[in-house]
This record gives C-alpha cells, sequence and structure tokens, in this order.
C-alpha cells in the first residue's frame, strides 16, 4: 500500500497547487513536478517556497518518508517549476498561440485575443509602462534571455499568449512558478 503524507493541510489542494515529493530508489527524496513517478512513498505539500523551507528546517521529509534529502532540493524545485514553464511556453510557440513584439502584441490585444502577457523581466521601461496598462494578467518572471531561448528568437522581451483552451497549460505552469514565491502566506 502506498503511503501518502500531506503536510501543511495540502490535502485538500489541486495538483497545480501543491508540490510531490517522492521516495526515490536508494531512498532519498525527489521532485516530482508531475506528480507521474511510481513511488511506494510521497510527500505533498503546498506550493509555496515558505512552506518547503519549513518543512526542511523542521526535517519533516526525513521523518515522513525516512529520506535522505539532498541539499540542493529547493534550488532543484526552483528551478525544474521555472523550467516546466520555459517548456510550456515554447510548446506554446510552436503551437502557433503565442505573438512577439509590442506592436503585434498590442494589435491583438486590442482586439481582445490575448489571454495574458510575457513581459521580460528586464525589458525597457517604455514597454514596460505601456504593458502594465493594460488589463491583462502579465508574467514578469523571466528575462529576454529567457524568453528569446524559449521562443528560438533573439531580444525577446514581449510575448502575447492568444486567448484560447490550449494555453490553460502555460497559464498553471506560470501560475504555480508565481505561488511558489508568494512570502509568508501562512501569517
Amino acid at each position: 500500500m502506498k503511503q501518502q503524507v500531506f503536510l501543511f493541510e495540502s490535502q485538500a489542494i489541486e495538483q497545480g497547487e501543491r508540490l510531490r515529493f517522492v521516495k526515490g530508489p536508494e531512498g532519498s527524496l525527489w521532485f516530482d513536478v508531475d506528480e507521474k513517478a511510481p513511488t511506494e512513498a510521497e510527500v505533498f505539500i503546498p506550493c509555496e517556497k515558505d512552506l518547503l523551507c519549513k518543512a526542511l528546517e523542521g526535517k519533516l521529509f526525513e521523518e515522513a518518508l525516512q529520506v535522505t534529502v539532498p541539499s540542493d532540493i529547493l534550488e532543484t524545485v526552483t528551478s525544474t517549476l521555472k523550467k516546466k514553464l520555459v517548456a510550456s511556453l515554447s510548446l506554446a510557440k510552436k503551437s502557433g498561440l503565442t505573438v512577439l513584439g509590442l506592436e503585434k502584441v498590442k494589435e491583438i490585444y486590442h482586439k481582445g485575443n490575448i489571454a495574458t502577457v510575457f513581459l521580460a523581466g528586464d525589458a525597457g521601461g517604455d514597454v514596460t509602462k505601456r504593458v502594465h496598462s493594460w488589463e491583462v494578467g502579465v508574467c514578469s518572471e523571466l528575462l529576454k534571455d529567457e524568453l528569446s531561448h524559449a521562443l528560438g528568437g533573439e531580444n525577446i522581451s514581449l510575448v502575447g499568449l492568444l486567448d484560447k483552451p490550449q494555453v490553460e497549460n502555460v497559464k498553471v505552469a506560470w501560475e504555480r512558478y508565481q505561488t511558489f514565491f508568494i512570502e509568508n502566506k501562512m501569517e
């Protein structure tokens, strides 16, 4: 029978709003971003960095699963969530669900067909000011280099995500990544 442990009242939380950790074959803790890895023992926590830190400091994973926790698990979770976001954005581009550049994004936005925009965290002040005046979700967690790499271009600072059902996985990855960094939610 599989051992399931829910920390910080995570049993009522949906898959996209939690983090799953599994006991690996050698008895070490693994982060399972897609919640698909087969295992005999798993721990769930809400997708919040401060709760992960609290679980690590309190040695809750070791206690719950009798595992060895890698010293870089926090960095692993952070980089894995970011990679998931970048990969989903890349897939959206390949599926024709993105628009690049201020003028094209602005045109589609005014037609009411933009669900979310990705504005590079290091974008210029003019673009940033314009985009923040729009009534649309803005993801600023990625830099120009990261957007350019994900979308196969150069110097990309603004990406519009079309308002289509197929972009839901990108929005979920963004919300999950963003939620992870919200500080002090427990207080």
